[in-house]
């Protein structure tokens, strides 16, 4: 007659024992990770507490609902760009995957069971097999993956905010380039205008015989030139119109706002500051360097984890056995590196940190050249347009008023009076266009040194001179801005 089997309540307990004593001796082996990252403070500092960016459902409407600004300058511009980019929202549900995969490389890995049920050929009882077991790289490991895992939260935070930053300038210079493309057009039509007189003039006086038929003829044509200037001046209007709107997140929208670009023209000037002072506050607070920088830091982390490669595939556990009696004990399962050394991974990680380190020189080398770039463009632009409000208008100005003169004391033909109107609009253009450069000028300074363009909050950055230790923070600060 068989025997019978001892009871498996009491095998079980000691395999449960068995088995709480090789998690205690694994769990204790590995650091415990702490909670992801808080990684609002970056975003808040650089983007500043005017601006906010709210995750949103995908997918975005083609056009945003509610009635449109009446009035769009750059803080309104920048506001609505943000709250509407996609390209923003990509990113953010990019940092949202991130900030899943910190939660996941906590958890601790699900343990494996296996069953088997073994048949005796002499019709015996069956034998039975049960063993549970556990990944114990993984579980040696997870301190090491959950700081790779911040670390490349903290790089998908500093993606989306250099995305905020290229939506929030491409933002400010649309305002600008509908700005400027509206002040060249009213000044051509103008000229028209002008032209439109003149010609009449010049017919008025051919009649009565104080004047020949040629002038009234440049005169003409002098109207038909100006007007179709303006025409396609007033066609660069809607196409700037157009492309605001777009960015705006209203591609359908008939975009007749008002547009105002004061807040950016009001700060020319205004950034005359060190160039070294603005050099050191870009690549103290690009993100894009920052994004490397925990790229980087994310690779040590996998790093800590190159002793353990050779294990991969290694568990420990509890295996149980019974037929005629129950047997249980703990069990280790572990891969023999006869080929594989990890010296290949090794390689391969040492590789990817040098590739980051080179990216990152190549990436600081192309910040600085963009800060002095930029810090030389606002003065080359605040120059020209000095020299033209001062300088090219007011002459132009007095010419026009002595042609003026000459030509209704009949002293000279329309010729010159002709030549010194087109001469006046030409400065004022220059001026207009001097002025446009110097905005764009500016935001390419603030968007270099990773801070939001355009006034949004508050003055510019010389408001702090008179503090040597706030002159030295001046350009971060405005670059927070």
């Amino acid at each position: 007659m068989p025997s019978t089997p001892r009871p498996l309540p009491r095998v079980a307990r000691r395999a449960a024992s068995s088995l709480l004593v090789c998690a205690a001796c694994v769990v204790g082996a590995c650091r415990a990770p702490g909670p992801p990252p808080d990684a609002a403070p970056p975003a808040a500092e650089l983007l500043g507490t005017a601006v906010s960016v709210a995750a949103r459902p995908a997918p975005l409407p083609l056009d945003e609902s509610g009635a449109p600004a009446e009035r769009i300058d750059v803080a309104v511009a920048i506001r609505a760009a943000l709250a509407a980019s996609a390209d923003v929202q990509a990113a953010l549900a990019r940092t949202r995957g991130a900030l899943a995969a910190c939660d996941a490389e906590r958890r601790l890995p699900n343990p494996v069971a296996a069953l088997s049920l073994r048949f005796a050929e002499s019709g015996a009882r069956p034998g039975l097999d049960v063993g549970i077991a556990e990944d114990l790289v993984a579980l040696l490991t997870r301190g090491a993956r959950a700081d790779a895992a911040d670390a490349r939260l903290r790089a998908a935070v500093a993606d989306a905010l250099a995305t905020a930053l290229d939506v929030a300038a491409d933002a400010a210079r649309g305002v600008v380039a509908v700005a400027s493309a509206e002040r060249r057009a009213a000044l051509l039509d103008a000229r028209a205008a002008l032209s439109a007189r003149v010609a009449a003039a010049a017919h008025e006086r051919a009649r009565s015989g104080e004047g020949g038929p040629l002038d009234a003829t440049l005169c003409e044509e002098e109207e038909a030139l100006a007007r179709g200037e303006a025409a396609a001046a007033w066609a660069d209007v809607r196409a700037a119109r157009l492309a605001l709107a777009r960015r705006l997140g209203r591609p359908r929208d008939p975009a007749l706002w008002r547009v105002d670009a004061t807040d950016v023209a009001a700060g020319v000037g205004a950034d005359a500051r060190d160039e070294d002072a603005w050099i050191n506050a870009a690549l103290a607070r690009r993100p894009e360097l920052r994004d490397l920088d925990w790229q980087l830091a994310a690779h040590a982390s996998d790093a800590r984890r190159a002793p353990w490669d050779v294990f991969d595939g290694a568990e420990g556990g509890v295996d149980v056995e019974g037929t005629a009696s129950w047997e249980a004990g703990p069990s280790l399962t572990l891969p023999v590196p006869l080929w594989d050394d990890g010296s290949a991974r090794s390689a391969a990680r040492t590789a990817a940190v040098d590739e980051l380190h080179h990216r990152r020189t190549a990436l600081a080398r192309r910040i600085v050249e963009d800060v002095r770039t930029a810090w030389h463009a606002v003065h080359a632009a605040d120059a020209a347009l000095r020299a033209a409000e001062t300088q090219r208008v007011p002459l132009a100005e007095r010419r026009r008023r002595e042609a003026q003169a000459v030509y209704d004391a009949g002293e000279s033909d329309v010729t010159a009076l002709l030549l010194a109107e087109r001469a006046h609009t030409d400065a004022l253009l220059a001026a207009a266009d001097a002025r446009a450069a110097a905005a764009r000028a500016r935001i390419d300074l603030h968007r270099a040194a990773a801070g939001v363009p355009g006034g949004v909050a508050g003055d510019g950055v010389d408001d702090a001179a008179d503090d040597d230790d706030t002159d030295r923070a001046g350009p971060a600060q405005e670059a927070s801005r």
